[in-house]
């Protein structure tokens, strides 16, 4: 299994009501594929450079996983699927993964 990280933009009205739906859904889904999630870090509400859609804001966050590789694809398409995910991006991880704090300035 290959490390992975992942940043969200997660729609902001979902996130502030319950962030708990938002962490059990991505775990779910990295879970559904043999994966484990290492860290996930909330960073925060921001708004957004241009509009999504309709938002105009977007809460982040970063998560670590290991995931099989074969299944990185199937996990892209489940997370383009879900409405609480306005915009992602998954990337091999060579580092070791940790929790990590805000960037400076975010």
């Amino acid at each position: 299994m290959d490390t992975y990280e992942a940043l969200f933009i997660i729609d902001s009205s979902i996130a502030a009501k319950d962030w708990a739906k938002v962490t059990n859904y991505v775990s779910g889904v990295v879970g559904k594929y043999k994966g484990e999630v290492l860290a996930m870090s909330r960073w925060g509400e921001r708004k957004l450079c241009y509009s999504i859609g309709p938002h105009k804001r977007g809460t982040y966050a970063l998560m670590y996983f290991k995931l099989p590789r074969p299944a990185v694809s199937r996990l892209r398409h489940d997370l383009q699927l879900a409405e609480m995910i306005v915009r992602f991006i998954v990337l091999r991880f060579e580092g070791e993964a940790k929790e990590l704090p805000p960037p400076e300035g975010f």
